[in-house]
């Protein structure tokens, strides 16, 4: 008995040396053919095929590491997203009820260029040019061409029934390379007006007004948040989806390096 165990494994022995001569596609015929030669060539040849071709183990629970990552990473944006949503928008509300969204508007240029603003009172405006003449005009928000007039002198302060602030309540909205900026709060009873004029080095006047406030605060600091919460709870379900969809068809699991050929049959 020990002498046939022995034949045999010299036997395999020879097949295997055989084997290791052929060329992968000779050996996928041997697996694919097993039912027209012996099985026992058949597995030898498989077994030949996946010392050539070793299948990659997978790490130990690195699966399972990854989903269990990639569940908590979107626990945390669903979470988090609805509250940054709602910060930007406070942001947003902050910035429109300070009058941030209202741009400057340009004013007609005056006869000489422009030293400096001296006074405001609402669109009415005087200015003092380089030659030290006082320019004032009436309605700078709305007048297009011969708005200014030469005047004596600029009040020190404009005649008015209201409370005036010397500066603007909210804002005004950001201007770049100005050189001067002289603004006025006028305050009635449930309501704010803000003027503003901005002076740039080239001498070029430019004017800035906004409504504010009221009985209670503006309807945006209600308005903008809820709307970026709902952005955010709306942008973490796209997310959330997409990345969901991308794993599963990524695919889990290793794969086989075997290489494969169609069955000719």
């Amino acid at each position: 008995m020990g002498d046939f165990h022995e034949a045999i494994a010299r036997a395999n022995a020879e097949k295997r040396q055989r084997l290791q001569g052929l060329s992968d596609a000779d050996l996928q015929q041997l697996v694919l053919q097993a039912d027209q030669y012996a099985s026992g060539d058949a597995a030898l040849a498989q077994e030949e095929l996946e010392r050539r071709h070793p299948t990659p183990a997978a790490e130990p629970n690195s699966d399972a590491s990854n989903r269990a990552i990639r569940s908590f990473l979107r626990l945390v944006l669903v979470l988090l997203s609805p509250f940054v949503g709602g910060f930007l928008g406070f942001i947003l509300a902050t910035a429109a009820a300070s009058g941030w969204f209202t741009a400057w508007q340009p004013i007609e240029n005056t006869p000489e260029k422009v030293a400096r603003i001296v006074a405001l009172d609402g669109a009415s405006v005087w200015v003092e040019a380089a030659s030290g003449k006082i320019y004032y005009n009436q309605y700078s928000d709305r007048c297009q061409s011969d708005c200014w007039v030469t005047v004596a002198v600029a009040p020190t302060r404009p005649v008015t029934q209201l409370e005036v602030l010397s500066q603007t309540c909210v804002g005004p909205a950001p201007l770049w390379a100005v050189t001067q900026i002289l603004g006025e709060c006028k305050l009635y009873p449930f309501q704010e007006f803000s003027t503003a004029y901005a002076l740039r080095w080239d001498g070029r006047l430019f004017v800035w007004q906004y409504e504010s406030g009221g009985e209670g605060p503006p309807a945006v600091f209600i308005e903008l948040p809820c709307v970026g919460v709902m952005a955010g709870i709306l942008a973490a379900i796209l997310i959330y989806q997409y990345d969901r969809s991308k794993y599963q068809s990524s695919g889990e699991g290793g794969k086989s390096n075997l290489p494969t050929q169609a069955n000719p049959r």
